[in-house]
């Protein structure tokens, strides 16, 4: 009688066990729901945050029409449809190698070895952006420094440069291209 017994009793126990739920359709459903509107949150979310380096700020472009709002560095929230351009605020140095092409007081062609350090204005970004779209070394401060260098040269004797004028050069156009360059955007 014990066998029956235990048989019975597992019976019994079977049937006052809770069953393991089945997944019907309508979860299945919800669960697939859930699972892709979590993509799209992530997907459609992060085109409302603009993540801008150290170093650089952010330019806002909405098709075509940019802003004068200036991101700063790190998390900012923008609308969807605005565009970010992240320009470069760090002090920067640019070589001129073999520059040729100086002349001297005294008619001479002389070589030169220079070098210029400068960043962007973080304020100005949007109107460098504006206006020049793309390469704004090669559009505004090349151009501006070779002018400066090379009428400056032209007040001195070749012996003035290579000996006790140098410093004094130098001073002098790095003055007068702060002073062209500050209305740009470009900071000496």
């Amino acid at each position: 009688m014990s066998g029956l017994d235990g048989d019975i009793l597992r019976e019994k126990i079977k049937q006052k066990m809770p069953k393991a739920p089945k997944f019907s359709f309508g979860l299945k459903a919800f669960l697939a729901v859930a699972v892709i509107s979590l993509i799209l949150l992530g997907l459609v979310g992060g085109s409302f945050i603009a993540v801008i380096p150290a170093g650089h700020v952010g330019v806002l472009d909405r098709f075509g029409v940019v802003s004068d709002t200036v991101l700063s560095p790190g998390f900012n929230f923008k609308d969807p449809l605005t565009g970010v351009h992240e320009m470069n605020t760090q002090t920067q140095q640019i070589e001129y190698k073999e520059v040729t092409g100086t002349l001297t007081s005294e008619g001479l062609e002389i070589n030169l070895d220079s070098s210029v350090l400068w960043h962007l204005d973080p304020n100005k970004a949007p109107e460098i952006f504006r206006t020049v779209r793309g390469d704004y070394v090669d559009t505004k401060l090349t151009p501006s420094f070779m002018g400066l260098l090379r009428s400056e040269i032209k007040k001195y004797t070749a012996e003035d440069i290579y000996t006790n004028k140098s410093t004094e050069i130098q001073a002098d156009v790095e003055y007068q291209l702060k002073q062209a360059l500050d209305k740009t955007g470009i900071i000496i």
